[in-house]
């Protein structure tokens, strides 16, 4: 991509941002002071198709000092999204991130210690001092609407294509007990290894997704072992002769990874 292509495309979206605004969930603003302090930190194009545009360079610092000014968890000028749902909603929400609109979270910031975030107006959880995120609490405490179609929490979609499959209404659908159905697939290539299918989940990660800090003490109390790491139960870990924080390898359609193992009795058996 050439300097002069990248700068149009890059002076288009400025001017996007700054005259449509941003939208989500539902909330809509315009980063004009967001985008007038990121003109002052990372420079303006000059000449150009992008005149007076805000610069990005190939260097990472600009781009992670861009994406933390324009997140609405790092960035306290936020507070007037709250602000425009108290006037349509006629629920009183801008204190949430009120007390810190002065606020904005650099990325030199994260770089000395970690940082709480701002209440943020297109999630549903209460950040503050002392309190911990959990999810809805502005709905529920604070009466906000869901971010539905009607406000309200849906639990029957009426739609014809959900009603053909049968998913009208939540119900519970167990997994395929793939271990039952297919048996444990072996060593069937004379390599002795030993082999289980296991059911595979990915639930959030607390080390590696909401901080890179992996190494403080209260991230190697979780389950963290300052790498990428694999729980397994007791049981499948005996039966493939694997023992805690050993090296072991798992593989899928998607591919292949060489993780620890976390044998761990808080996982069930058949699953990894």
């Amino acid at each position: 991509m050439t300097t002069a292509a990248h700068g149009g495309a890059l002076g288009g979206a400025r001017a996007a941002a700054e005259e449509l605004g941003s939208q989500t969930k539902g909330a809509s603003w315009k980063p004009v002071e967001e985008i007038a302090w990121l003109r002052s930190k990372n420079g303006a194009v000059r000449g150009g198709v992008a005149d007076g545009g805000r610069r990005w360079s190939a260097s990472s610092t600009p781009a992670r000092r861009s994406w933390r000014c324009l997140a609405p968890r790092t960035d306290g000028l936020r507070w007037r999204v709250f602000a425009r749902w108290r006037d349509r909603t006629g629920v009183p929400l801008a204190d949430l991130a009120g007390p810190r609109a002065g606020d904005r979270i650099t990325f030199g910031d994260t770089q000395v210690q970690p940082r709480m975030v701002i209440t943020s107006p297109e999630w549903s959880g209460i950040e503050a001092e002392g309190r911990r995120y959990a999810p809805f609490t502005t709905n529920v405490e604070r009466e906000k609407p869901w971010h539905t179609l009607s406000g309200r929490q849906h639990f029957y979609l009426d739609h014809q294509w959900m009603l053909e499959l049968g998913e009208g209404l939540p119900v519970f659908r167990p997994p395929l007990h793939h271990r039952a159905i297919f048996g444990d697939q072996g060593a069937q290539d004379g390599s002795g290894r030993l082999e289980l299918t296991l059911r595979y989940l990915t639930p959030h990660s607390k080390w590696s997704i909401h901080s890179e800090y992996q190494d403080n003490l209260h991230m190697l109390t979780l389950f963290s072992r300052r790498w990428d790491a694999v729980g397994s139960s007791r049981e499948d870990a005996e039966a493939l002769e694997i023992k805690d924080n050993d090296w072991s390898r798992r593989n899928n359609r998607n591919g292949v990874v060489a993780c620890r193992a976390t044998v761990s009795h808080r996982i069930p058996q058949g699953t990894a």
